[in-house]
């Protein structure tokens, strides 16, 4: 069984360089031979080098951004947080397993 991988996680607001900072991680973790995937948001515009979607995850946020359906703040909430779930246990979760 190999080592269990290691999760990184680039947080903030729009704009602020998240990607450019997950990018260069990425680069220099497959640099020394490391296995990289990438779970931006779901419905984002770029598609990374060995970036992992999840269906369902891209459906809910998708959901969450159509603002013509009427909703509570709770709801919104636990939609962000199924569509983070959904990524957990079908992409993160199995690359850490496997040492990702």
């Amino acid at each position: 069984m190999s080592e269990r991988g290691e999760y990184i996680i680039t947080e903030g607001t729009d704009a602020t360089g998240k990607s450019t900072v997950a990018d260069a991680l990425a680069r220099k973790a497959r640099k020394a031979g490391h296995e990289v995937i990438r779970v931006d948001e779901p419905d984002s515009a770029f598609n990374k080098e060995g970036e992992v979607l999840v269906p369902i995850a891209s459906e809910l946020r998708r959901i969450i951004k159509n603002g013509d359906l009427g909703r509570t703040a709770l709801t919104n909430v636990l939609l962000f947080s199924a569509s983070r779930l959904e990524n957990w246990e079908q992409a993160v979760k199995p690359a850490l397993e496997r040492g990702a």
